[in-house]
């Protein structure tokens, strides 16, 4: 069994459906948008699950970030170390 501990970055990567790709100056409406987990611990945690591997996911996300914590479950992930936060962070 191999283990390692190392600070992940847990994202949200949006992606927008549009019929065709917007000119200088014109704005084109999207149709659709999905919410997605992204980020490099999250995708190579995904990766491991997917591959039948144990991941054990541990940090910290806000109370906007709930969905990203059932997503990783969804994955198969033991999510008993997300702790979900009331205060929000802030970068400068």
């Amino acid at each position: 069994m191999v283990c390692s501990s190392f600070p992940i970055l847990l994202l949200f990567i949006l992606t927008s459906t549009v019929q065709s790709i917007s000119r200088p100056g014109e704005t084109v409406s999207s149709r659709d948008y999905k919410r997605r987990i992204g980020g490099k611990g999250a995708n190579q945690a995904v990766a491991i699950a997917r591959a039948g591997g144990a991941v054990d996911f541990y940090g910290t996300i806000g109370k906007d970030g709930e969905w990203l914590k059932a997503e990783l479950k969804n994955h198969g992930m033991n999510i008993h170390g997300i702790i979900i936060s009331e205060v929000g962070i802030h970068f400068p």
